[in-house]
């Protein structure tokens, strides 16, 4: 019975103060056996119709036995064969750490509480926890530490859009964002700082908002290389509240300039092969030769020629699409600016404006044409 009162004071504590999300963890990956240790705090063990408290000291091993049936180990001691294992924190503040022990990955902390199921010979982990903490760990795993408290703001403005724009994206596999790279990096909240944590806390529910009143598309890169993108030169789709403009904060950070040599020979056979280059016409040679861009441009040489920049930055691994060529010696030359595909926030020159005293609301309306700021009152009920 205690089991069971604590439980329900757990669930009225995080139901009157958490406004929650649920992330799938590991969505990439097919696991078939993981371990959760490390506990910080206590937690509630609900397997299907068993309820135990959890100390710090346990280990769980959750494993899928002849790909049809899971089987839960409590500090090496089988203890069931469950169809769905939930782990309740009984404070907000409660961690675990999680481990596969059947891949190479490490392990990692995450806070909240947690389901466990089997689908489809492979095990379904969704982590659940107040929306802030998350957008807290989002903003470590996005931007890295030692930066300044208004770039902070900034990506946690970012982040927090992004997740109420993509909310639904998730929503036939019953969570709201993914841990990866496909919605946003999460799980690393052990490495925040008190930066941070205020930057979350002072921007609390702020989301960008459009002109039409929709979620802002929040894009950023690494380095610009001192001019921003337009979409339909990195991608097939004009969007207008992205236009290209001259960014004179981010020229003289690490990743403003960058060089790579290619073998002509490898360039050429690229270019004849799939776009019908005329590698034998002279004066389209001596173009390739000396191609400049004062400018982002979209294709290379000229329209004409149909070589979209994106297309050559994907084969040959460039860190941008802005940059100059030069064959000598049957070499190519590339001389490029920036580091991404340039389309909305520049994050080294938004670091540079929060550290020469510009608020995170003039950064973001720098970068970001026609934004407002909103604040979420009530999130969407998750299903």
């Amino acid at each position: 019975m205690k089991f069971f009162i604590a439980f329900c004071f757990a669930f009225c504590v995080l139901a009157a103060n958490c406004q929650t999300i649920r992330v799938g963890l590991y969505t990439e990956k097919s696991l078939e056996s993981i371990e959760l240790s490390g506990f910080s705090g206590q937690y509630l063990l609900i397997s299907d119709s068993i309820v135990k408290e959890i100390s710090p000291k346990d280990i769980l091993d959750v494993k899928i036995i002849e790909g049809n049936q899971m089987s839960l180990f409590l500090n090496q001691k089988f203890y069931s064969s469950p169809s769905k294992i939930s782990l309740i924190q009984l404070q907000c503040i409660n961690t675990l750490l999680i481990q596969s022990s059947s891949s190479n990955l490490k392990k990692i902390s995450f806070e909240g509480d947690f389901e466990i199921s089997l689908v489809e010979k492979r095990l379904n982990i969704i982590n659940s926890l107040d929306i802030e903490d998350y957008i807290k760990s989002v903003v470590v795993s996005e931007s890295g530490i030692n930066l300044d408290l208004e770039y902070y703001k900034v990506q946690a403005v970012i982040s927090r859009t992004y997740a109420m724009k993509y909310w639904q994206r998730h929503e036939n596999q019953s969570f709201n964002m993914c841990n990866t790279t496909h919605c946003q990096v999460y799980g690393l909240r052990n490495n925040t700082n008190l930066l941070i944590d205020s930057a979350v806390k002072s921007t609390r529910s702020l989301v960008m908002k459009y002109k039409d009143d929709s979620y802002y598309p929040t894009f950023f890169h690494a380095n610009c290389g001192g001019q921003t993108s337009e979409t339909d030169y990195i991608w097939n789709e004009k969007m207008a509240c992205f236009k290209s403009f001259q960014d004179t904060f981010c020229r003289k950070t690490k990743q403003a300039n960058w060089e790579k040599e290619i073998p002509l020979e490898k360039w050429s056979k690229f270019l004849t092969e799939k776009y019908n280059f005329p590698i034998n016409d002279e004066s389209s040679i001596v173009l390739m030769s000396n191609f400049i861009q004062e400018k982002r441009m979209a294709f290379f040489i000229h329209p004409r020629y149909g070589i979209p920049l994106r297309d050559l930055r994907d084969e040959f691994d460039l860190k941008s699409t802005f940059f100059n060529c030069q064959v000598k010696d049957n070499i190519v030359y590339l001389k490029g600016k920036g580091n991404g595909h340039g389309v909305g926030l520049c994050q080294e020159g938004a670091i540079i404006m929060a550290s020469k005293g510009y608020d995170f609301k003039q950064i973001l309306a720098y970068y970001y044409t026609d934004m407002y700021l909103d604040k979420i009152v009530k999130l969407r009920l998750n299903r």
